[in-house]
């Protein structure tokens, strides 16, 4: 039985109620979970913006149904930036136009060359794929370009950036810390600007604790569900096999559990694994992923903020550093599970 219907839209909410036969309509999450007769939540199309509504779902202790899993793509981890530049644009009254290739199925470049064309005033950058666009050099000299977690060499542009140097050395902490010492990493594509610093921040945790850091193996990934999954397979075939997986993103720490749970290895008590981003289904999973928090909506507010103040004559030209944070969860423990 369809008891009620949520949107943010009070009219959208009482239409679908009505063409549906649901009992009632909801603008407001709280007042839809405190119905005593909720017993199941189901979540259309979920993306990074319904994260939270999710997670009150599970904790107010309903069973939650998705269409499709939780932020399982790159464009739903961009979403969560994405989110940020609109809250700054509304306060500004400013219009934001989205585009994410991927989603287009159409190159960075034909996207940019676009651009170019719509007499844009500014432009905010994050890449996915660690080549630079011509076009942007050819933005950067007629307005504005704020880059997102990224730096380009040879353009000196402001940017706003999360410490992942940082944020890598600390997860990385935590799992030595809880007695491992056979650790592989699975790393982003070299190529995009923040992935060797997370597998650089990894080994110099090992070496903070007094071990070799080029005895720690990289493996190479592309942010992927799937490259987590097959690179799993290839590190916990080495011997010794190692305790434990350091994924440099949430994607990818996904398919390393995948590929345990096919191989039969329990985690944490055969295999640890983090993530980094702590993107929304990070702790729906079974066991919850620890992982590295970006301020992902942060990054998003503060890069479009500087960019409308530098449209305006002001803002800062430098480079604005946020902070990441580990969020500890149930999928690490110390080797063979005594915890």
């Amino acid at each position: 039985e369809l008891v009620a219907v949520y949107s943010r839209d009070q009219g959208r909410a009482e239409a679908f109620a009505q063409s549906h036969g649901a009992r009632a309509a909801y603008s407001s999450v709280a007042s839809l979970l405190a119905g005593s007769r909720v017993e199941a939540v189901f979540v259309a199309s979920p993306n990074a913006l319904h994260a939270e509504h999710t997670l009150a779902a599970a904790r107010a202790g309903k069973h939650v149904l998705t269409e499709k899993p939780m932020a399982t793509s790159l464009e739903d981890a961009v979403a969560m930036v994405a989110e940020g530049v609109h809250q700054a644009a509304s306060k500004r009254d400013m219009l934001v136009v989205l585009v994410v290739p991927e989603v287009t199925e159409q190159p960075e470049e034909k996207q940019l060359e676009l651009l170019k064309t719509q007499q844009i005033d500014g432009l905010l950058y994050l890449s996915g794929t660690g080549s630079v666009p011509a076009s942007i050099y050819d933005l950067a000299r007629t307005g504005p370009v704020v880059l997102i977690d990224e730096q380009i060499v040879g353009l000196n542009l402001p940017a706003v950036v999360c410490d992942s140097r940082k944020g890598a050395r600390e997860v990385a902490g935590h799992v030595l810390q809880q007695g491992h010492r056979q650790v592989a990493v699975i790393g982003g594509p070299p190529a995009v600007w923040p992935a060797p610093h997370r597998p650089a921040g990894d080994r110099g945790a090992v070496a903070g604790r007094g071990a070799p850091p080029d005895e720690v193996p990289v493996y190479s990934g592309d942010y992927r569900q799937a490259s987590g999954r097959e690179l799993a397979a290839v590190a916990l075939r080495a011997e010794p096999r190692p305790t434990a997986l350091i994924c440099a993103n949430d994607l990818m720490a996904l398919g390393a559990m995948e590929y345990c749970r096919e191989a039969g290895l329990r985690i944490p008590e055969d295999v640890s694994i983090v993530g980094f981003d702590d993107l929304p289904f990070a702790a729906l999973l079974t066991p919850q992923l620890t992982s590295v928090r970006q301020p992902a909506r942060e990054m998003g507010f503060r890069a479009a903020s500087l960019l409308f103040d530098l449209l305006k004559g002001g803002g800062d030209q430098g480079t604005e550093v946020l902070q990441a944070s580990v969020q500890v969860r149930s999928s690490v423990a110390p080797p063979g599970g005594k915890r």
